[in-house]
């Protein structure tokens, strides 16, 4: 990463601390100054968020819509960031959760994966890289009987206070990608409410 990308992103982060404190958000700024840097724009989005899940369905070639809500929850005192999020399929609820983490020393994101539809009783762990501008991309793979593992890849765009993007892909062993979800957030009205 270039040293003045770096530069830049540490001034912003210092202006938005301020700004949390100034306008009553200590306990947020506290956590943001602890957290590491690759997960600030993360933690940032802690609180409700509502939207619309597109579950590219395995079974139909489809894309299904469904509502959505999603709750970003900033762990031990931000190096972890828990991703809550719930949705429908075939009109029964669905629910996941993702333990969002950034190793320092190595630079690496990882994330450990649960989801009622997608993963029955398993976890999905996957390792990858933060990204310029506060995404996340993290790949991990699962087994398919018969053949060779398949990956899954999930990338995090989150937009503090704006809007929060969940993609996944279904990797085949050949290399090739489909879309296997698209959530997108925007801040919960009642959450808009409370700040």
């Amino acid at each position: 990463m270039h040293p003045l990308y770096h530069l830049l992103i540490t001034f912003i982060l210092r202006l938005l601390l301020c700004l949390l404190v100034v306008t009553g958000g200590q306990e947020l700024a506290i956590t943001l100054l602890i957290a590491p840097m690759a997960l600030a724009p993360l933690l940032a989005c802690a609180g409700s968020w509502r939207g619309v899940n597109t579950l590219h369905d395995p079974h139909t070639g489809s894309p299904v819509d469904t509502p959505s809500t999603l709750t970003v929850t900033p762990l031990l005192d931000g190096r972890f960031a828990r991703l809550d999020y719930t949705w429908r399929y075939d009109g029964k609820p669905q629910e996941g959760v993702m333990l969002v983490g950034f190793q320092k020393k190595d630079e690496v994101a990882t994330a450990h994966w649960i989801d009622t539809w997608h993963m029955g009783e398993q976890v999905l762990a996957c390792a990858g890289r933060a990204q310029e501008g506060g995404a996340l991309s993290v790949l991990g793979s699962y087994a398919v009987p018969g053949h060779p593992d398949w990956g899954w890849r999930i990338e995090v765009y989150p937009d503090a206070g704006h809007s929060l993007r969940i993609v996944m892909f279904n990797l085949s062993p050949e290399g090739e990608e489909w879309p296997a979800v698209e959530a997108s957030y925007t801040p919960a009205p009642d959450a808009a409410k409370a700040a």
